[in-house]
């Protein structure tokens, strides 16, 4: 059993032996806020003003990583461990809660041996691993310490512990590692003991807050993931489209696709596309329309303020690319939609987060065509 450590506004040098910290007149000098996207119509939820925590980086010596973000040292959790570190209770998927500020690890995990990893290493680790919608804004969300980390340790390389029966990392997760500069990501299997261990406070925990000053690392990844397209004409209006899966299917979906036509805009599936294609598509379109979702995500890769409309079911809670117009000044519009099954009045639930939904067009057609028109 392990007890966690969390958070504090100014975070320490860990495990007696930390070698590279933020210093109080540099990056974590204080809160940074982000404003209210202009047009944002919804009182759901929706944060006028993000009052964030500072923000540190700090190296670790002989620290154990774990698959799926797990970070211990010394019978310590740390803060690296949790998504939302300063959320009220602490939760890892991957741990089990056995007291307040008390877990242990879960099935194989507590069992295996941990091996020695030489060398240093940027924590790059993810409680979903694997996914284009936690790379953008989880992990991607940590990168703003790389270049400090670099000149402290040239050495330096990402660390992911894979999953399962993975072999290496997505190929979208190597462009936008990549793309922010990190030169070689070394993915094994855990559990593992770094010699050196590398860790950030990220600048983004949906819905909680997010740090202004991530748009440093937008345009560093913009720049380098444009760089390696053709010139060529792009739409300059685009719907992005989802096709049907086991979560948050829109069940009209091809009206929905026939209308945004109607109005000129050419439907995409970003998936199928590279992501260099992908940033590029972005930075050419000027209004961009689509279901709320890993699919809008590449807005943060946008240079200067778009038209943003968001098609999101009533359950889903997620504000990411509201939060991401904060940043950026995208103007945002948000229509949202019937869901197949409601939050709870008290607490949260993860199938409705999930559950599909349906766009009422008899309510908010002439809305939605306004929009698309460009009023």
């Amino acid at each position: 059993m392990v007890g966690r450590r969390r958070t504090t506004s100014s975070w320490q040098p860990r495990c007696g032996r930390c070698s590279w910290t933020v210093r109080p007149w540099s990056w974590a000098s204080g809160p940074r806020r982000c404003r209210r996207p202009e047009s944002a119509r919804s009182a759901r939820s929706f944060r006028p003003v993000f009052d964030n925590p500072p923000v540190a980086r700090g190296a670790s010596r002989w620290l154990s990583c774990y698959p799926h973000q797990v970070a211990v040292s010394g019978g310590v959790l740390l803060p690296d461990t949790y998504r939302h570190y300063y959320g009220p209770r602490l939760q890892n998927r991957f741990l089990q809660e056995v007291a307040q500020d008390f877990a242990r690890l879960k099935g194989a995990a507590a069992r295996a041996e941990v091996r020695p990893l030489p060398g240093a290493y940027f924590y790059l680790d993810s409680e979903w691993p694997d996914h284009f919608g936690h790379t953008m804004t989880e992990q991607l969300s940590r990168l703003w310490a790389l270049p400090a980390a670099q000149q402290a340790y040239p050495e330096v390389q990402g660390l992911i512990l894979l999953r399962g029966e993975q072999q290496t990392i997505s190929p979208f997760q190597q462009a936008i590692f990549a793309a922010a500069g990190v030169d070689q990501v070394v993915a094994v299997r855990g559990p593992v003991r770094a010699d050196t261990l590398l860790a950030a406070t990220p600048m983004l925990s949906n819905p909680d807050f997010m740090d202004a000053r991530i748009a440093e690392t937008w345009v560093r990844v913009h720049d380098s993931l444009l760089a390696q397209t053709g010139d060529r004409d792009r739409p300059d209006r685009i719907f992005c489209s989802r096709r049907p899966s086991y979560k948050r299917a829109c069940h009209n979906i091809a009206e929905v696709e026939d209308l945004a036509r109607e109005h000129g805009y050419t439907v995409v599936f970003p998936e199928d596309h590279d992501l260099p294609e992908q940033v590029a598509m972005f930075h050419h379109a000027q209004r961009i329309a689509g279901l709320a979702g890993s699919a809008m995500f590449t807005s943060a890769l946008c240079q200067g303020p778009r038209d943003l409309l968001i098609l999101s079911s009533e359950s889903y809670t997620a504000r990411n690319e509201y939060m991401i117009a904060s940043v950026l000044g995208h103007r945002l519009e948000v229509i949202w939609c019937d869901a197949d099954e409601k939050q709870p009045a008290v607490g949260w639930s993860g199938s409705a987060f999930s559950a599909g939904f349906t766009v009422d067009l008899a309510r908010d057609g002439d809305r939605l065509r306004r929009w698309l028109d460009g009023y």
